[in-house]
């Protein structure tokens, strides 16, 4: 199967923590990402996903945000408040991994997960599997 192209994406990072927000960011630039957005948060994430252009292709979003949390971006993702962005595949990167999160986000329609500490190589696997099963 061929590799995506990551030169061509658009991808947003979501996470409240500037540390991980930049590392993320820093990793996307080493891997050759095309087009790279970050938000705060939940809720600033919301806004900029709507004004994004061009449209994001894959969300790195962490789950324990103030105000709107991971959880709550994906239902907002998914609502159709968002209908032409519902569509766009987040991968989860967050330090929580316990059934009880896996079950939630299964739920919820997110199926990919990168544990925290991240590595370059894992962000592009991860990407990869989100744009083929967006294209699948």
């Amino acid at each position: 199967m061929a590799k995506v192209d990551i030169s061509k994406l658009h991808i947003l990072v979501v996470d409240d923590e500037i540390f991980i927000r930049n590392l993320l960011v820093r990793y996307l630039e080493e891997i050759g990402t095309g087009q790279i957005s970050s938000a705060s948060g939940g809720a600033a994430a919301l806004a900029a996903l709507q004004k994004a252009q061009p449209k994001v292709d894959v969300i790195l979003l962490d789950l324990e945000m103030p105000r709107v949390d991971g959880y709550e971006f994906i239902e907002k993702l998914h609502s159709d408040l968002l209908p032409p962005l519902s569509d766009t595949p987040v991968i989860v990167v967050s330090g929580v991994s316990n059934k009880t999160s896996f079950d939630r986000l299964r739920k919820l329609g997110v199926g990919l997960f990168l544990m925290k500490p991240v590595t370059p190589e894992h962000l592009v696997t991860r990407i990869n599997a989100a744009v083929r099963q967006k294209i699948n």
